[in-house]
């Protein structure tokens, strides 16, 4: 299978397993979704992408002792970060619902709001997303949104609470 084929059959897999997961299954290692995940990350570090960068490491969670709403897969770039805490780095992160998946340019907040408080990490946060977004600006050219409309919340006519 095309390494294409492989993440995208992964990431549908994920699509339309999760919300069932969260809400019917047991959290954890053995469940055959942590194994698509570790797939996933496996054939993201095996990329061409990943490969031609050495300092990229690749990142996921779905939860820590029970399903998170938002699962993630990052790309840490080492020289900035080696954590979602802090820095600047690329994510997929997926829609409550699963009815669709972002990739990102994000940034960690964790380490800011510890730091400053929410209201000064915030102030923070939009400028450096201002500046970035002034140094990617090509990347609208083909296809990206630069702004912060993210919907990650579910459907209103679903109740996701888990």
């Amino acid at each position: 299978m095309a390494e294409k084929d492989r993440l995208q059959a992964a990431l549908e897999k994920i699509l339309a397993r999760y919300v069932t997961a969260r809400r019917e299954e047991p959290f954890g290692s053995n469940h055959g979704l942590w194994a698509t995940f570790q797939s996933l990350d496996e054939a993201f570090r095996q990329s061409a992408a990943v490969q031609q960068h050495p300092t990229i490491e690749v990142r996921w969670s779905v939860g820590q002792g029970n399903w998170a709403k938002v699962p993630w897969i990052a790309f840490l770039d080492t020289r900035d970060t080696n954590t979602t805490r802090q820095g600047v780095y690329c994510v997929y992160l997926f829609r409550q619902d699963m009815s669709g998946v972002y990739l990102t340019y994000n940034q960690g907040v964790t380490e800011l709001i510890d730091k400053y408080g929410r209201a000064e990490a915030r102030t923070i946060l939009k400028s450096r997303a201002s500046k970035l977004r002034e140094g990617c600006s090509d990347l609208s050219e083909n296809g990206f949104s630069l702004d912060n409309k993210i919907d990650l919340l579910h459907r209103q006519n679903e109740t996701l609470e888990a």
